[in-house]
């Protein structure tokens, strides 16, 4: 995402840390949730929906509208104690 964002910054060179969540998704095979902000400002929704399009069942997508990456921690918060919530009482 950095290299995509700042192609004029070498960043796949320097960043240490790799989130290669594409690659690694099909060895997941638990509940999974992915949550998007449409306004998103780092990760686009399209990628957050690639990468749900990739997980093995069970998973869930959610789609937060009128926030950013760094200001939808309420929604996220709310969406995910609900979802666990919900996973724990189906099963």
């Amino acid at each position: 995402m950095a290299q995509r964002n700042f192609p004029y910054f070498p960043a796949k060179y320097i960043a240490l840390d790799r989130y290669e969540n594409d690659k690694n998704m099909k060895n997941i095979h638990v509940f999974v949730l992915i949550v998007n902000d449409a306004r998103d400002q780092v990760i686009p929704t399209s990628e957050g929906k690639q990468l749900y399009d990739l997980a093995n069942k069970p998973r869930q997508f959610y789609l937060i509208s009128g926030r950013g990456h760094n200001d939808c921690f309420d929604d996220f918060a709310m969406i995910g104690l609900d979802w666990v919530k919900g996973i724990l009482t189906t099963n």
